[in-house]
């Protein structure tokens, strides 16, 4: 379908994930992760049962942002 997942391993260890979603309108939509871990602890989900570890540097926000833009920026 399109969609694009990332899988970041960060300095200190942490995996955080970013995904691309396009649509047929020619939109798309970014996921970015703003943490590392999840607070939440659904027994469903692998993020939540890893707890929560921190918050990301902006830095690490924007670089899943750049990423995908220079994708897009490729593919014309």
């Amino acid at each position: 379908d399109g969609t694009v997942k990332r899988a970041y391993s960060l300095p200190d260890g942490q995996l955080i994930e970013s995904v691309l979603m396009p649509y047929g309108d020619g939109r798309r939509t970014a996921c970015i992760s703003s943490q590392a871990g999840c607070a939440m602890g659904c027994v469903f989900c692998a993020t939540g049962q890893m707890g929560f570890a921190r918050q990301l540097t902006a830095s690490e926000i924007f670089e899943q942002v750049l990423r995908f833009h220079l994708e897009l920026l490729e593919k014309g």
